[in-house]
């Protein structure tokens, strides 16, 4: 509301499906606006995964907060439908450079989901490797962090990294569980 007057400040395709039965609606909290939902995913057999928008509202404008997402496989949904300059908030300037054809090969393929591991050393490293349907092409996303606002999108690569641990059978719900703040 500006001056009495209702204004739409933030418009964005969501493929949101309710966490329950009721209808997906804003959490507000001062100028903080958050929808918490469950989100398709591009991974096809990851299908949908717990998932948070939250916007600050600051000067008639919608600004994203953290986090971005709520589980891994969220991350790598969420920060391939970003804008180049939000792909460099959220990841490396190496990543954001990649952003835009990451994005397209997602957009125009199906993927599935290859294997999980985990890196060690200071900051707690993910792999995520895809592979897509038409071209075989495997992807393997590295993500640092190990809380849902620390997630930062390193690169997407073509190949493991040596010195990462496969988390085996549970690769699927590694991805898909919700981590902490």
């Amino acid at each position: 509301m500006s001056g009495g007057v209702a204004a739409n400040i933030l418009q964005k395709k969501l493929f949101a499906y309710s966490r329950t039965d009721e209808e997906v609606a804003p959490w507000v909290r001062g100028d903080l606006v958050s929808f918490y939902y469950d989100s398709g995913s591009f991974i096809a057999n990851v299908f949908t995964v717990p998932a948070v928008a939250r916007y600050r509202l600051t000067d008639g404008q919608a600004h994203r907060e953290g986090p971005l997402a709520l589980t891994v496989g969220g991350f790598i949904h969420e920060w391939l439908e970003l804008t180049r300059a939000e792909a460099e908030h959220w990841g490396t300037h190496e990543a954001a450079q990649t952003h835009a054809a990451l994005a397209a090969e997602g957009e125009q393929q199906v993927a599935e989901l290859e294997n999980v591991s985990r890196c060690s050393g200071p900051i707690p490293i993910w792999e995520v490797a895809i592979r897509f349907s038409r071209s075989k092409k495997i992807r393997v996303y590295r993500i640092e962090g190990d809380r849902a606002t620390k997630l930062r999108m390193l690169e997407a690569a073509g190949k493991t990294s040596d010195g990462c641990i496969g988390v085996g059978p549970h690769s699927l719900e590694a991805i898909r569980k919700e981590l902490p703040w």
